[in-house]
């Protein structure tokens, strides 16, 4: 069967979006913080 849409992608892009825990954690972290700070600039 084909692959799904996720497996195309790049494994960085790949395992942020489906949030699997890597070895770079600390990195996915602070992409987490910065998405949350773009919401709060929308939201203000």
């Amino acid at each position: 069967p084909p692959l799904p849409p996720q497996m195309k992608v790049p494994p960085k892009k790949a395992a942020h979006l489906l949030d699997i825990p890597t070895g770079n954690n600390a990195w996915s972290t602070v992409l987490q913080q910065a998405e949350i700070r773009r919401r709060k600039r929308r939201q203000t």
